[in-house]
């Protein structure tokens, strides 16, 4: 169920893993494309089974909102050993990026981020 072991250019799903990004509360996550589309997404899999069920309840929510800045789930799968959720490639919209990019925020930036 971990992502132990995976290496670039391992496929998760219809997803291949491009390069290393994080390791999320969920479990690590990675860049990745389209095996065949070229689209690029951010794949979290599952550590462990809670992992499972919180990729589950963040699959529900982020479809659910409604605003052109969010990334929208792209493919989430529970049931196999990678359990993953793929989301739209944020690019350089998120906050890390951001931070990066421009330090400390003040209040009125970061909530519109």
């Amino acid at each position: 169920m971990s992502g132990a072991g995976l290496a670039t250019g391992d496929r998760v799903g219809e997803w291949v893993l491009v390069a290393p990004y994080d390791v999320d509360t969920l479990g690590p996550r990675w860049e990745a494309r389209h095996h065949a589309l070229e689209r690029r997404a951010l794949v979290t899999l599952a550590a462990d089974a809670d992992g499972i069920e919180g990729l589950r309840a963040a699959a529900v929510v982020q479809g659910r909102v409604r605003d052109a800045r969010a990334a929208r789930p792209l493919a989430f799968a529970a049931t196999d050993a990678r359990a993953f959720l793929a989301i739209e490639w944020p690019g350089d919209r998120t906050l890390r990026a951001i931070l990066e990019t421009t330090g400390r925020l003040e209040w009125p930036r970061a909530l519109d981020v």
